[in-house]
């Protein structure tokens, strides 16, 4: 949990948010992250200990495995940067970017089992996405 200071406001979209001018923790954490340890070992390389290196535990916890292991960070920064090329390259020349629907009242498209999901808001069942190509 986090303590933030500082004033309510609009953004230009009329969302409300915080402008948080500082910020503390408030309390401790249940488990402590695994930090992985690296010392140099006698022909100078990096050898690391105790890293969170199980690759099930891995994908289980993507959290844990963003704080942790710089790589993975590092492959979020590159695919952020990435799709934001692209999208400026698109934009640049006068494309569109349209979201469409990845949960639809009705499936098709295609001759794939349709993977059902409940909306119990609506209390309807839903389809995913079988083929982009229909919007």
């Amino acid at each position: 949990i986090v303590g933030i200071k500082g004033f309510v406001f609009k953004t230009r979209t009329g969302e409300t948010t915080v402008h948080a001018e500082e910020f503390e923790f408030l309390t401790k954490t249940l488990r402590p992250i695994p930090i992985p340890k690296e010392v140099e070992n006698e022909e100078g390389e990096k050898v690391v200990y105790d890293a969170f290196a199980d690759k099930e535990l891995r994908y289980r916890q993507r959290y844990v495995d963003l704080i942790v292991n710089p790589e993975v960070r590092d492959t979020f920064r590159k695919r952020t940067k990435l799709v934001q090329t692209m999208r400026n390259f698109m934009n640049e020349r006068g494309y569109l970017e349209v979201e469409t629907p990845i949960l639809q009242p009705v499936y098709g498209g295609a001759s794939a089992r349709p993977f059902v999901t409940h909306h119990n808001s609506l209390d309807m069942d839903l389809y995913l996405r079988i083929a982009n190509e229909l919007y």
